[in-house]
């Protein structure tokens, strides 16, 4: 039972065995048959997607070959070997080789033979150092033999470390490389340009650092440094080594951080170095758009041309001036003798108007038969450039006749051809008459002598001044370029209008001497200055020869003195004249000695001394006789009148001195007097001024004087005084001015510089001279048109204190009042009162101009609204009449009055006109018609708008 129960349970064991066996394997076998179809899905999966990875990359490969055979570049792959794989259309299209042969050229058959060994170590390289990608630019020789540029990207393609292959992008750069060399050629053109320029060149970009220079910058500022070194450097090195030339240097400094802070355009910009140099300078800002990105500097040494400009400036003021107050008629003339201008007072001899004789022959307009052979030898010679002097008669226009004594002259073109001559007529109808009196009068010398002497004793100076404006011209003609020839022409000039202006005056003198008519003036004087000044004019005349000048003042003779000054001046400018004339080398000088001196008069000794030619020993006891010189060589060598000594002799005793002489030939000349002078009983004036009291003090008594030639101008000036509360004297000129200094004393003067008889600077320098006068270092304020740097210079050397430039403000006026004064600063009361101008006018530059004074504004509207509608018609007549000199002088004169307006603009315009006038140009050339019509139109308009203004405000 129990072996069966076991057997039993056996069987169901292994039954159960069996069938979970079979239910494993059952698993199994499905698991397996899963496996297989999921398998077979797999396979089927993985045909569909290689089938489509590859269609999908023969789509890219086919846009690729589309891309690159549609792209612009040239692209190309080269072997390992250097022969062509692959090739795009426009590697063909380029290079001008089939896809074929192309295949077939190995790379270095198309590199240009003159850049092949460059490229080759270049590919080298990139392969020694396996460089993945590189870049270069070289030429490359076409199929048809044209060079060409390109410029190309190489890639290395490698495997296991060794090339495979390159795969290369390039593009046709030759327009690139041609716009290039241009550049680098214009660069170098510039370059070349700057460092040859005759001025110095600083190009700095937008950080400060250097960027070009040129040589002659470095030689300019004495910088050791070639200009290629400089390059890269900042700005702020080279510093310490340009500030140190320039006479200011933080003024320099400041000046030029101003410029770059406001990066405009400067020209003509002036500089001063320690030297004495004058540097231009010009700043040139560069922008890119509206980007900033450096500038420029330019440096010119313009000394002399500066000097030039001012020599010539001083002689066209001189020749102007001699042309505007000369009393000579001046007519100009064409090759043909065909008048071209006749100027004013030639007219005005003639009784002719331009007009009547513009175009017509002078020859047959003025002459008579009997003077025609000799203007036609005259009109020869000056057609050969030569000039002369002669008398001839002149037919007038009413039928009379008049003598003129004619000195002509050609002139030149710019080519050095003459153009036609000058001729300067002087009317000596006068001394013909009295050519003729004095041959009467030699005839019947006997009984005419008393009537004679006292002829010559009263005679006018009608005489001596036209001879003294032949002087003066013959020295500014000695100042012009003249060849020998003309030299010698002038000299002989010079020699006789010398010889006949001191024969006129020695006769003068010793005809009122011998006629008794000479009189003792006494006057107070200053010995000293008088010594003094007569001491410099004889070393100016010295200074162009080999003879030095002493002085041996004695300064123990007391002063004032009363003597006749003009006698004594006479005296001693004789002997020293003398002792000039005979002197060739060595020395001649003057000594004054105290001799004795009481309570009322001084005794002074005189001796003048030279070491020139000498008197012989038997001449000595005539030297003072009239007519008498020391022997017929030296009479004829020298010349003269032979009256000098017996004048100075006769002066001497009039003074009560007496004079003697000693001298030895060849070694020394030497004359000793001695004059009494009376000691004078005035008050000795104080020499130093009080300064301008402070407001605390009395204003109200401050005087000043005002020297202004130009109506508006000094009205302007007096109304501002007046309303300071100041005293003031006014005058025209600089004659006027001197006048009323010798009688009142002022606390300061307002010199203007430019005004007839005497101007500012002649003024200022007799005032300065004159060390008795109580006026001599009173402050004076130059009052000029003219801003330049040189106007001012030459003012203060004149010994002005200030120079201040019209138009200027009361408070400019002020605050140069303050400069030279103690006058310190005062707040100026608001002005209450509206203000307004006509609507033509600059408000805001009347407002300054006048201080908010409508009165004052009223009154110089009103004024100008008067007077310039003549002034215009005068400039208009002017024009007509084709007279320049007159037209430039008027310029000159209302330019003014346009800043008095407000119109400052005009006033420009006004300068411009003037200076093409004044240059000679001819007043049909442009811009001179428009721009004169201009103004005439808004100068009348400025009137109207004055009239109705006044006429308003005058309405109740």
């Amino acid at each position: 039972m129990e072996e069966a129960d076991i057997f039993r349970r056996k069987i169901a064991r292994e039954r159960a065995a069996r069938q979970e066996a079979e239910r494993l394997l059952e698993e199994r076998a499905l698991e397996l048959y899963n496996a297989n179809q999921a398998l077979l899905r797999l396979n089927t999966n993985l045909e569909d997607e290689v089938r489509k990875k590859t269609a999908e990359l023969a789509q890219q490969h086919q846009r690729y070959q589309m891309l690159v055979n549609s792209a612009q570049d040239i692209i190309f792959v080269i072997s390992r070997e250097g022969y062509f794989k692959y090739v795009n259309p426009i590697a063909m299209k380029v290079t001008g080789y089939a896809e074929a042969t192309l295949k077939r050229l190995h790379f270095k058959e198309i590199i240009r033979p003159d850049h092949l060994e460059r490229v080759t170590d270049f590919y080298r390289h990139q392969v020694a150092q396996k460089t993945e990608i590189s870049y270069l630019e070289f030429p490359i020789q076409t199929a048809s033999g044209e060079s060409i540029w390109i410029g190309q990207n190489v890639s290395l393609q490698s495997a296991e470390g060794e090339v495979m292959e390159w795969t290369a992008i390039a593009r046709d750069i030759s327009d690139r490389v041609i716009s290039d060399r241009k550049i680098a050629e214009l660069n170098l053109r510039l370059s070349t340009i700057l460092q040859n320029l005759q001025e110095g060149i600083l190009v700095v970009d937008e950080n400060q650092v250097i960027i070009l220079a040129n040589q002659l910058f470095c030689e300019l500022f004495q910088i050791e440094e070639t200009p290629a070194t400089l390059i890269g450097k900042p700005i702020i090195d080279l510093a310490p080594d340009v500030q140190r030339h320039f006479r200011e240097p933080l003024a320099f400094v400041q000046r030029e951080a101003a410029i770059l802070k406001d990066r405009k355009v400067i020209t003509g910009d002036l500089l001063e170095f320690r030297n004495g140099s004058l540097i231009e300078r010009d700043f040139i800002p560069i922008f890119e758009g509206d980007r900033y990105v450096g500038h420029v500097w330019r440096y010119q040494d313009v000394t002399q041309q500066r000097q030039a400009n001012l020599k010539i400036q001083q002689s066209e003021e001189k020749y102007r001036g001699i042309i505007e107050n000369m009393r000579l008629g001046l007519m100009e003339v064409d090759p043909d003798g065909v008048i071209v201008k006749p100027y004013p007072r030639f007219c005005e001899m003639t009784g002719y108007a331009p007009e009547e004789l513009i175009g017509k022959k002078a020859n047959d307009v003025f002459l008579t038969p009997e003077f025609l052979a000799l203007m036609q030898e005259q009109d020869s010679n000056r057609m050969e450039g030569q000039g002369d002097v002669y008398e001839i008669k002149l037919k007038l226009k009413d039928g009379q006749f008049k003598w003129v004594m004619i000195s002509g002259a050609p002139f030149y073109n710019i080519e050095g051809e003459v153009a036609g001559s000058i001729g300067i007529h002087y009317d000596i109808t006068h001394q013909k008459e009295l050519q003729e009196q004095l041959e009467l009068a030699r005839e019947e010398a006997e009984r005419a002598r008393d009537a004679e002497k006292g002829f010559l004793a009263n005679m006018s100076h009608e005489i001596r001044n036209p001879i003294n404006a032949v002087v003066g011209m013959t020295n500014l003609l000695f100042d012009t370029p003249l060849n020998p020839e003309q030299k010698e022409y002038l000299n002989t000039i010079k020699y006789s209008s010398d010889l006949l202006l001191a024969l006129i005056s020695d006769i003068l003198d010793i005809s009122k001497i011998t006629a008794g008519q000479l009189e003792v003036n006494l006057q107070t004087f200053d010995l000293e200055g008088l010594v003094t000044a007569i001491s410099n004019a004889t070393k100016f005349r010295l200074s162009s020869s080999e003879v030095d000048f002493k002085l041996d003042y004695d300064h123990r003779i007391p002063s004032p003195l009363l003597t006749d000054t003009t006698m004594v001046n006479q005296i001693l400018m004789n002997l020293l004249g003398n002792a000039t004339k005979f002197t060739h080398q060595g020395e001649v000088g003057l000594r004054t000695e105290l001799i004795e001196q009481n309570d009322s008069a001084v005794v002074v000794g005189f001796e003048i001394w030279d070491t020139g030619i000498g008197i012989a020993q038997d001449q000595l006891p005539h030297i003072f006789d009239r007519f008498n010189q020391a022997g017929k060589a030296t009479a004829s060598q020298y010349g003269g009148t032979g009256l000098g000594l017996p004048i100075t002799k006769e002066l001497i005793e009039l003074l009560g001195g007496e004079i003697s002489v000693k001298s030895e030939p060849g070694q020394y000349t030497r004359f000793n007097f001695a004059l009494e002078f009376n000691l004078s009983q005035e008050q000795v004036y104080a020499r130093q001024l009080p300064g301008i009291p402070s407001p605390n003090g009395s204003e109200e008594n401050l005087s000043f004087l005002i020297v202004e030639d130009n109506d508006m101008n000094r009205l302007y000036l007096e109304r501002t005084l007046s309303r300071w509360g100041y005293r003031f004297h006014s005058t025209k000129n600089g004659q006027e001015a001197l006048d009323a200094l010798d009688r009142h004393k002022y606390h300061m003067i307002l010199m203007d510089i430019r005004m007839p008889v005497m101007d500012g600077y002649e003024a200022t320098i007799r005032l300065r001279s004159k060390s008795e006068n109580p006026n001599q270092q009173v402050p004076i304020i130059a009052l000029t048109a003219s801003a330049l740097t040189d106007e001012k210079a030459k003012a203060l050397k004149a010994g002005m204190n200030y120079h201040l430039t019209k138009p200027f403000s009361p408070e400019q006026l002020k605050e140069a009042i303050r400069e030279v004064t103690s006058l310190p600063e005062e707040t100026t009361p608001v002005n209450e009162v509206g203000f307004s101008c006509p609507p033509i006018l600059n408000e805001e530059e009347l407002r300054e101009l006048y201080d908010d004074d409508q009165e004052h504004a009223m009154m110089m509207l009103e004024m100008f609204a008067e007077e310039m509608p003549e002034q215009l018609e005068s400039l208009t007549a002017y024009i007509k009449a084709q007279d320049q000199e007159a037209l430039g002088s008027l310029l000159h004169q209302i330019k003014p009055h346009f800043s008095m307006v407000g119109r400052k603009d005009l006033t420009e315009m006004v300068q411009q006109l003037e200076d093409h006038c004044r240059g000679g140009k001819p007043l049909e050339e442009a811009p001179f018609p428009g721009m004169f019509e201009q103004l005439l139109t808004v100068s009348a308009e400025i009137t109207s708008g004055i009239n109705e203004f006044v006429q308003e405000k005058n309405t109740p």
